[in-house]
């Protein structure tokens, strides 16, 4: 008499290379989320860095872009919602809710998104053609386990103009246009 069923032995088979096949797939699939974290972080700022020098080009007017908690005030860090406001001279802070143009959610889970550049403060200030009113800046995003293969950059020039840093060291370190590692810590 035959039966068409699997074994006690060959169901432990099919299992133990399932559990292989699983193990193995793991670091690639953290890989990928971890890529893919990074990538839409910056992707995400990079398109409100646009839409900010957009707006204000059509709209002729000076605006600001800067991180926001609470959706209304400008605070650091570079997480939580991105503020699109009316560039008032001397202010930091949108003077009314009506300032603010467009709120865009950062989707930074983990990690750290910085903005360096020689003014001390968290904005981006365009004047009414598109261009920065301040000098050069670059933003980092570094991962939260300060792994180098999830650092990325973004520089802008005073033209408004955005580029992705994609250089990298033999360490596997993001270098920045003289060639120096840039660091995340750890």
């Amino acid at each position: 008499m035959t039966t068409d069923a699997f074994t006690l032995i060959e169901a432990l088979v099919a299992l133990l290379i399932f559990s292989i096949l699983c193990s193995l797939a793991t670091p690639s699939w953290l890989y990928f989320q971890k890529s893919q974290q990074a990538n839409l972080v910056m992707d995400t700022l990079e398109t409100a860095i646009h839409l900010t020098q957009t707006l204000a080009i059509t709209s002729h007017q000076a605006l600001n872009l800067c991180p926001s908690a609470d959706q209304l005030h400008c605070q650091t860090p570079w997480r939580g919602t991105l503020l699109i406001f009316i560039y008032r001279p001397h202010r930091e802070q949108p003077v009314k809710t009506t300032d603010i143009l467009e709120r865009i959610p950062l989707t930074l889970k983990a990690g750290t998104l910085t903005l360096r550049h020689f003014r001390q403060n968290p904005l981006l200030s365009f004047d009414s053609k598109g261009l920065l009113l301040h000098d050069n800046g670059t933003f980092h995003y570094c991962a939260a386990d300060f792994d180098v293969r999830f650092t990325r950059a973004l520089a802008i020039n005073t033209v408004g103009r955005t580029r992705f840093l994609t250089e990298r060291n033999s360490l596997g370190q993001l270098v920045d246009s003289d060639g120096v590692p840039i660091l995340c810590g750890g």
